[in-house]
Protein backbone atom coordinates (compact mmCIF):
# COMPACT_ATOMS: atom_id res chain seq x y z
CA UNK A 1 0.00 0.00 0.00
CA UNK A 2 1.35 3.30 -0.83
CA UNK A 3 0.00 6.79 0.33
CA UNK A 4 1.44 9.94 -0.54
CA UNK A 5 5.05 7.89 -2.08
CA UNK A 6 5.01 6.40 1.10
CA UNK A 7 4.62 2.25 0.46
CA UNK A 8 3.94 0.18 3.17
CA UNK A 9 3.25 -3.74 3.33
CA UNK A 10 1.36 -6.07 5.31
CA UNK A 11 0.57 -9.72 5.15
CA UNK A 12 -2.48 -11.51 4.14
CA UNK A 13 -1.43 -14.68 5.75
CA UNK A 14 -2.63 -16.25 3.19
CA UNK A 15 -0.10 -18.45 0.57
CA UNK A 16 -0.48 -18.93 -2.74
CA UNK A 17 1.08 -20.32 -5.96
CA UNK A 18 3.53 -18.24 -7.98
CA UNK A 19 2.30 -19.86 -11.05
CA UNK A 20 -0.92 -19.06 -10.26
CA UNK A 21 -0.43 -14.87 -9.83
CA UNK A 22 -0.16 -12.34 -12.49
CA UNK A 23 2.21 -9.66 -10.75
CA UNK A 24 1.31 -7.39 -13.41
CA UNK A 25 -2.08 -7.36 -12.64
CA UNK A 26 -1.36 -7.91 -8.60
CA UNK A 27 -4.27 -10.41 -8.86
CA UNK A 28 -5.32 -14.53 -8.99
CA UNK A 29 -5.02 -15.94 -12.49
CA UNK A 30 -6.65 -19.09 -11.82
CA UNK A 31 -10.31 -20.03 -12.00
CA UNK A 32 -10.41 -22.58 -9.48
CA UNK A 33 -12.86 -22.54 -6.37
CA UNK A 34 -10.00 -21.80 -4.20
CA UNK A 35 -8.58 -19.09 -6.63
CA UNK A 36 -12.22 -16.93 -6.81
CA UNK A 37 -12.61 -17.59 -2.65
CA UNK A 38 -8.78 -15.48 -2.76
CA UNK A 39 -10.09 -13.14 -5.16
CA UNK A 40 -12.74 -12.30 -2.83
CA UNK A 41 -10.93 -12.55 0.07
CA UNK A 42 -8.48 -10.17 -1.44
CA UNK A 43 -11.60 -7.41 -2.74
CA UNK A 44 -13.13 -7.77 0.59
CA UNK A 45 -9.24 -6.59 1.92
CA UNK A 46 -9.52 -3.41 -0.67
CA UNK A 47 -13.40 -2.39 0.18
CA UNK A 48 -11.95 -2.56 3.68
CA UNK A 49 -8.90 -0.54 3.02
CA UNK A 50 -11.34 2.39 1.21
CA UNK A 51 -13.44 2.36 4.17
CA UNK A 52 -10.78 2.88 6.80
CA UNK A 53 -9.87 5.44 4.47
CA UNK A 54 -13.09 7.21 4.98
CA UNK A 55 -13.37 6.31 8.28
CA UNK A 56 -10.11 8.38 9.26
CA UNK A 57 -10.95 11.50 6.32
CA UNK A 58 -14.23 12.01 8.00
CA UNK A 59 -12.52 12.29 11.66
CA UNK A 60 -10.14 14.34 10.01
CA UNK A 61 -7.20 12.50 10.98
CA UNK A 62 -4.06 12.52 8.77
CA UNK A 63 -3.84 9.62 6.44
CA UNK A 64 -1.18 7.42 5.77
CA UNK A 65 -0.21 4.13 4.90
CA UNK A 66 0.74 3.04 8.66
CA UNK A 67 -2.65 4.92 9.96
CA UNK A 68 -4.44 2.32 7.58
CA UNK A 69 -2.80 -0.79 7.97
CA UNK A 70 -3.13 -0.17 11.80
CA UNK A 71 -6.94 0.46 11.12
CA UNK A 72 -7.17 -2.18 8.92
CA UNK A 73 -5.35 -5.02 10.94
CA UNK A 74 -7.16 -3.38 14.41
CA UNK A 75 -3.72 -2.70 15.78
CA UNK A 76 -5.11 1.22 15.81
CA UNK A 77 -3.18 2.77 19.36
CA UNK A 78 -6.78 4.14 19.90
CA UNK A 79 -7.52 4.25 23.88
CA UNK A 80 -10.34 2.13 24.57
CA UNK A 81 -12.53 2.60 27.60
CA UNK A 82 -14.69 0.40 29.51
CA UNK A 83 -17.87 1.96 30.71
CA UNK A 84 -19.54 0.98 33.79
CA UNK A 85 -22.84 -0.28 33.68
CA UNK A 86 -25.33 -0.04 37.18
CA UNK A 87 -28.20 -1.74 37.46
CA UNK A 88 -31.17 -0.97 39.69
Amino acid sequence: MTVDGIPREFSTKKKWSIKCWSQKNGTVTDNRQDAKSLRAYLDFIAQKVLLCWIKLNSEGVEITSKKLIESITGRSKEKKMIMEFYIC
